[in-house]
């Protein structure tokens, strides 16, 4: 293997690619195609594992009476929503509950006040109940995944799964099956064991899942 350690720059982890595959300067493959794999593995992985994210507040400012939201550009898949209320000194900051558009049935746009829940629809984020009054300085701060070809905005140890799928992409085009099926099965296994959205969830309960416990019963 080569000596460089985590993370990986684009240079480097085509170097740990070439030791893989034990073809430390280019013959059968070249530099830009192995540099291609590496690009669509960090795709394939950001997608898969949603372990690229940032926060940012939506570029629209609140308005009174409008429930939904353009989805920031680029954004994968909307993780979390954050009410700021700018108007109170110090600002204070709410995270809304995740719900369902049809959760809001018949109030629709009648149910006015600060906004608890937010839901996801098509490229729109709705924010529920409407805002009556809204500050000038207030926003929704938004947690969301995007997909990204470029292997430092990968987490550091997702790198090494870019690496493996290149080297499996170059044995592949060799036809050395045995070795690549070998090296794409156990990425596909690294990628399964760490999806994000996974992770998150196993952490929180779901508002129908809290309940009071019952002391009287050995247990619970």
């Amino acid at each position: 293997m080569a000596t460089s350690t985590l993370p990986y720059s684009l240079a480097e982890a085509s170097l740990e690619v070439r030791a893989i595959i034990k073809e430390p300067t280019a013959l059968f493959w070249t530099d830009a195609e192995i540099n291609n794999w590496i690009k669509e593995g960090c795709v394939d992985i950001t997608a898969k594992t949603l372990c690229y994210k940032v926060i940012a507040e939506l570029d629209e400012n609140i308005t009174d009476d409008i429930i939904e939201y353009i989805v920031p550009s680029l954004a994968f898949k909307i993780m979390s929503v954050e009410f700021k209320d700018g108007t109170a000194s110090p600002n204070t900051y709410r995270g809304l509950t995740r719900i369902h558009p049809r959760q809001i049935a018949n109030d629709g746009n009648n149910a006015a006040g600060d906004p608890f829940y937010w839901y996801h629809y098509a490229d729109r984020i709705g924010i529920y109940p409407v805002p009556a009054s809204i500050g000038g300085s207030d926003r929704l701060s938004v947690l969301y995944a995007l997909t990204s070809e470029t292997i430092t905005d990968l987490p550091d140890r997702y790198q090494q799964f870019a690496v493996n799928y290149a080297a499996a992409m170059a044995l592949f085009k060799r036809r050395k099956n045995s070795a690549a099926v070998s090296l794409y099965s156990g990425y596909l296994n690294s990628v399964k064991f760490s999806r994000m959205d996974i992770e998150n969830l196993e952490a929180v309960e779901t508002k129908d899942q809290l309940q009071i416990p019952d002391f009287t019963v050995r247990g619970r």
